[in-house]
């Protein structure tokens, strides 16, 4: 019999979301794809808490696991839906951007074209943080034999605001304001290097838990 795991990966929806991403089109691109690494790893993050409630487990532990693997299912659906609101974010953006600059309907929708697609992947950076946060303050608690599960979690989530921030960087010069640019540029700054050294946490701690 077929195995679920290879079920799924030639399911026709899975296949066609890869094949949508590969098209000579311009969305969904790496914005689409940088919030589906963080569903990834909010899905494995919920299956890891998931195997870490065992007959043993004391009841307490079992709430705050419990309400831990509902809150990453709020975070895989958001990722799903970034995925989806950027890449209509970008179409628009797209569509503007063809379109001469002292166009009319350029020039009333520029704007918010323009705001929507920073908005978005810094979304995407900002639930990337908390989902870090939540799977660190999970190390704890994990079986063992997930631990590995469990970092590679972190690292999908960390790979979800680093390459959501490119979709930031690319848009800022769009921006006129100055002192704003700045502003996002510092914020991007000490977000990605807060992510770094959470990942790093919860690596560092799962390799030394597995070698114990």
């Amino acid at each position: 019999m077929q195995s679920l795991s290879l079920v799924i990966m030639s399911d026709p929806s899975f296949s066609q979301l890869l094949e949508s991403l590969s098209a000579k089109t311009p969305a969904p691109g790496g914005g689409a794809a940088a919030a589906w690494a963080g569903a990834i790893g909010a899905a494995l993050g919920e299956m890891a808490m998931r195997y870490s409630i065992r007959k043993k487990t004391p009841e307490a532990d079992r709430d705050e696991i419990a309400s831990l693997i509902g809150i990453l299912g709020e975070f895989r659906q958001f990722f799903l839906q970034s995925a989806h609101a950027d890449a209509e974010a970008y179409r628009a953006l797209n569509r503007l951007q063809k379109l001469a600059a002292d166009d009319p309907v350029r020039m009333d929708g520029w704007d918010h074209a323009v705001s929507e697609a920073i908005a978005i992947p810094n979304g995407v950076i900002a639930r990337a943080m908390t989902l870090l946060g939540r799977l660190e303050s999970f190390t704890i608690k994990c079986n063992s034999w997930l631990l590995s599960d469990l970092a590679i979690a972190a690292i999908l989530a960390e790979a979800a605001g680093r390459s959501a921030a490119w979709n930031v960087r690319v848009n800022m010069p769009l921006v006129d304001d100055e002192e704003k640019k700045k502003s996002m540029a510092a914020r991007l700054a000490e977000d990605l290097d807060g992510m770094r050294v959470i990942t790093a946490r919860i690596e560092a701690f799962c390799r030394e838990s597995e070698a114990s």
